[in-house]
């Protein structure tokens, strides 16, 4: 799917000459491959309709071979087959399998590595060393910030990262007068920028294989580091975080602390 799509395209950013000496261009190149965009728009809609990532990975996985083979840009047979002379299945199926192995032992030893982290109680001590007393938003916003970026550093996991501190953030947001929207916003925006950028995280190892299996199709391999340092999007939106909080901005006019309209959290 992803080969035919780079097809289609062209390849645009390597001029023609590189293109054909890729035999990228001519007959190698088909507007059909362009349909294989449904597969990841359906499973933007079915996140977005609240289902899980498994379940909306499967759903786009199953959409993209739908659509290839109405499209004719695959057969049934290149899916998966069997190859009697050598006595093995063989098809696109397994050579995505295949091609993951790398990533999925190197996921395994980074989780070994991280939760050898958290057993040693390195985050814990990070945790306890702030004490969640009143001060201002501002102040206390660069500490939600803080503390929630050492978090998702040393997990690698923006989810573990949010369990690890949120009982703190909700607490210590409270007596500042934070609102609870603005809390989730600090906390979601804070750990959804560093596995997009640093090259130890899941997302730019990904990034970085995926440029490697997009070789034969004149693709530049970009390294995870190289991946992150590009990914304009996660840095706009970490300059974003930071002027939010040093500006204000979206902060609600500050009242009488704790907040009004909330109970006290338990402690």
């Amino acid at each position: 799917a992803g080969g035919g799509l780079a097809g289609a395209a062209g390849v645009p950013a390597g001029a023609g000459g590189e293109a054909a000496q890729l035999g990228l261009a001519g007959t190698g190149s088909n507007p059909a491959a362009f349909a294989m965009l449904l597969a990841p728009l359906a499973t933007f809609v079915v996140l977005w309709r609240g289902k899980g990532l498994v379940e909306s990975l499967f759903t786009g996985v199953a959409a993209a071979v739908a659509v290839a083979l109405a499209c004719g840009l695959v057969s049934p047979g290149d899916l998966i087959h069997i190859d009697a002379a050598a006595f093995r299945a063989e098809g696109l199926i397994l050579d995505g399998m295949e091609g993951a192995v790398g990533i999925v032992v190197f996921t395994i030893l980074l989780m070994g590595i991280v939760g050898a982290v958290q057993e040693a109680g390195i985050l814990d001590r990070v945790v306890r060393g702030w004490r969640p007393d009143a001060e201002a938003p501002r102040r206390a916003e660069l500490r939600i910030f803080g503390i929630t970026s050492v978090a998702v550093i040393v997990t690698t996991h923006s989810v573990m990262a949010i369990l690890a501190v949120g009982d703190l953030v909700r607490r210590a947001g409270h007596r500042a007068g934070i609102g609870r929207f603005r809390r989730a916003n600090l906390l979601d925006m804070t750990v959804c920028t560093y596995p997009f950028l640093l090259p130890f995280f899941i997302p730019t190892i990904l990034a970085s294989s995926a440029t490697a299996a997009g070789e034969a199709y004149g693709v530049p391999r970009v390294s995870a580091l190289e991946a992150g340092l590009a990914n304009p999007y996660s840095w706009a939106l970490l300059g974003v975080t930071l002027a939010a909080i040093f500006t204000g901005l979206g902060r609600p006019e500050p009242g009488p602390y704790p907040q009004q309209n909330e109970p006290e959290p338990h402690p």
